[in-house]
């Protein structure tokens, strides 16, 4: 019986990561039950020589260095940048459940997939 908060965000740009965060904490009063991660650049995106690798079944080693930073930096490092400002957010959640007499956690969940 929640209420979800879907607000646009560039997972890239760690200040609209923190200012998601900020406006959750407003609309909630600092709560937040769940945190779902599921970021990722596709590192063939505005790249035609890396569309062409990838469609053909390129290895990873057959491509550039830039396809890990665009899978990774977004990919794996905004997981990291949500979850830090989440964090705060999640914790007060719990306490305020505690406090109640309730044995609820928080939840955070990271997933991701490519191809």
């Amino acid at each position: 019986g929640g209420q979800g908060i879907a607000l646009p965000c560039d997972h890239g740009d760690d200040k609209q990561v923190e200012a998601v965060f900020q406006e959750v904490a407003k609309r909630t009063g600092g709560h937040l039950d769940i945190l779902v991660n599921n970021a990722f650049k596709d590192p063939s995106l505005g790249n035609p020589e890396v569309d062409r690798k990838l469609t053909e079944g390129a290895k990873f080693y057959e491509l550039p260095l830039s396809v890990w930073d665009d899978m990774h930096i977004v990919g794996l490092r905004s997981h990291y940048v949500a979850s830090y400002y989440a964090a705060p957010l999640l914790l007060a959640a719990a306490q305020k459940e505690a406090v109640a007499g309730s044995s609820w956690r928080p939840f955070l969940c990271t997933t991701s997939s490519f191809g």
